[in-house]
């Protein structure tokens, strides 16, 4: 799918396998952000609830147990939803079913605004956009997290070295890694200007600042920052929640520390351990 969407100058944007795919959709198309897909899917069950007789007749099941379902993330949602919600924000639901075949407008209803989608698997759908518009998204990204950590966490090389860490890691062959590199060669692409930095970097595993950090520094790559979210939430839950609750009053407390204005020092610390964490 990702190679025929490319052919179209298309990229497919992954969503979280959370049972909310459309409704992360829809709060993305709408909101522009995925926070609010929980407010999205109450829409959807409120107008569903008040509609029962209306949309019964396109469900198999009793559509009070489907709500019930959709609403506690027990099931994914699918056509019923993309109908309905098409009806309560006015858009227009263009989906990919398989590569090498045209999308189909799924709800017909002539709205002006789409959200274009493409299915990977059973009723699991992810965003699909023009590529252009992704790779412009990954400029305004990386300026956004430059000032961040430029100017609030005061870190400087480490940035640079980071983005350069990244470009060394995309002429690199397949399996091989900066440690197996001579450094005459690294300079020869990267150029003599670069030589002090380069010597940090040859004989590292990993860029000076965390791999999701080091990406979303990057001008050319897209990090998608609210799957990663979704997905460290998962890992840390299942695994450590006693952690994750410690980072999460942690990350509250940095804010306390920037408003009061105490300790530059200190907060600089304790903010760079959770934004490595959260953000």
């Amino acid at each position: 799918m990702d190679a025929f969407l490319a052919e179209l100058g298309l990229c497919r944007k992954a969503i979280a396998k959370d049972g909310s795919c459309i409704f992360r959709a829809v709060s993305e198309k709408v909101f522009l952000t995925q926070v609010y897909h929980e407010k999205v899917k109450k829409a959807y069950v409120e107008h569903m609830s008040k509609h029962v007789d209306e949309y019964q007749q396109f469900v198999d099941e009793d559509l009070k147990n489907r709500l019930e379902a959709v609403d506690k993330g027990e099931i994914q949602p699918g056509l019923i939803e993309m109908a309905v919600l098409s009806r309560i924000y006015s858009l227009e639901f263009i989906v990919f079913h398989s590569p090498n075949q045209e999308p189909f407008n799924v709800t017909q209803n002539n709205f002006s605004e789409k959200v274009c989608l493409c299915c990977v698997g059973g009723n699991q759908y992810d965003l699909v956009y023009p590529k252009s518009e992704v790779q412009t998204t990954a400029l305004c990204q990386s300026v956004l997290y430059e000032i961040l950590y430029r100017d609030v966490f005061e870190l400087d090389s480490e940035l640079d070295e980071a983005v350069l860490f990244l470009e060394l890691q995309k002429e690199l062959p397949r399996n091989n890694n900066l440690r197996d590199c001579f450094l005459s060669d690294v300079i020869s692409l990267f150029g003599v200007d670069k030589t002090d930095t380069l010597k940090k970097l040859c004989g590292r595993s990993s860029p000076p600042v965390p791999f999701r950090i080091a990406k979303a520094l990057h001008p050319a790559l897209f990090r998608n920052v609210e799957l990663d979210i979704v997905q460290e939430e998962k890992r840390v839950s299942i695994g450590e929640p006693s952690l994750w609750k410690c980072r999460r009053v942690c990350h509250q407390m940095d804010w306390d520390v920037i408003v009061k204005g105490e300790g530059k020092a200190q907060w600089k610390s304790v903010g760079l351990a959770t934004s490595r964490a959260l953000v």
